[in-house]
């Protein structure tokens, strides 16, 4: 089962650049392009882990990612054209995983997107069979007598 990632930016050119680059390397993608999709897709969809853009129509990334974090601790990297020192130390100071700068190698981000869920998901098993259940934890679902029942947060 494919990690799931969640992009949130309001670039659509970028959205549609960074999804293909993750699908081809396996990764399932969804898009948002501002914080009220993304806040709305990572609640139905719960994520393995969130690329954000801090500049957003209807707010700004670190709102963002406060908000997220609330609820849940998934891996996010952001990924923006605000590169100065203290928006920086700001999105690693709230909690994030990592900050990378547009623009961008395609494979550097590649390569800090898997090595962030490596050491995210490391020890976590994939499945585990309880009776006639078995947890799923890479898609956050139950699934007995072949009904699908989501876990939430």
């Amino acid at each position: 089962m494919a990690y799931r990632i969640l992009l949130v930016d309001d670039e659509h050119q970028l959205r549609r650049m960074v999804g293909e680059i993750l699908e081809q390397e396996g990764y399932a993608v969804l898009l948002a392009a501002d914080c009220a999709q993304g806040e709305t897709l990572f609640c139905r969809e719960q994520p393995d882990a969130v690329l954000l853009d801090v500049m957003l129509p209807d707010g700004d990334g670190f709102t963002l990612f406060e908000a997220l974090r609330r609820f849940t601790d998934a891996p996010v990297l952001f990924l923006t054209a605000r590169g100065e020192d203290a928006d920086r130390l700001r999105g690693l100071g709230l909690g994030a995983d990592d900050y990378m700068v547009k623009p961008f190698l395609p494979q550097e981000l590649l390569l800090r997107v898997t090595n962030i869920l490596r050491r995210y998901y490391k020890d976590a098993p994939v499945t585990v069979q309880l009776a006639d259940s078995t947890i799923d934890f890479e898609r956050a679902e139950v699934v007995k007598d072949g009904e699908h029942l989501p876990l939430t947060a």
